[in-house]
């Protein structure tokens, strides 16, 4: 009886030290209500999402997967930037930029971009 009880409290404890995993990619409704809003994508190899004091703009971006995310700083903190499996940090009043098209980290759907200096998030739609 006590090598079931040990047994089973090891299983839980194994089962709350590894958290369930983290999907990036937002749920399939995720860009219904925004969809006539989301900006881009353009012509260009290159989207610019702004950091501005208050919120990010746009708050709703297109994005091909050959296209290269930009971000601006218009703060006068140093912000860190999360989407997908990628996160980098944004210098104050500065840009940053992936090296490499969107596609080549997030797969074609909506995704999520968190930035660290404000709790407000903006969305990501990367399409073909």
């Amino acid at each position: 009886m006590r090598f079931v009880l040990f047994l089973s409290l090891v299983v839980l404890a194994a089962c709350a030290t590894n958290p369930a995993p983290f999907n990036e990619l937002a749920p399939p409704d995720f860009s219904a209500p925004t969809s006539g809003v989301c900006a881009g994508p353009a012509r260009g190899g290159v989207e610019t999402l702004t950091i501005n004091a208050d919120t990010p703009a746009p708050r709703c971006l297109k994005i091909r997967p050959t296209q290269r995310l930009r971000v601006l700083s218009k703060i006068q903190l140093p912000a860190r930037v999360r989407v997908g499996g990628i996160s980098f940090n944004v210098p104050a009043g500065k840009a940053t930029q992936t090296d490499g098209g969107i596609g080549r980290y997030l797969d074609v759907g909506g995704h999520y971009v968190s930035i660290s200096s404000y709790s407000g998030n903006t969305e990501l739609v990367v399409v073909r």
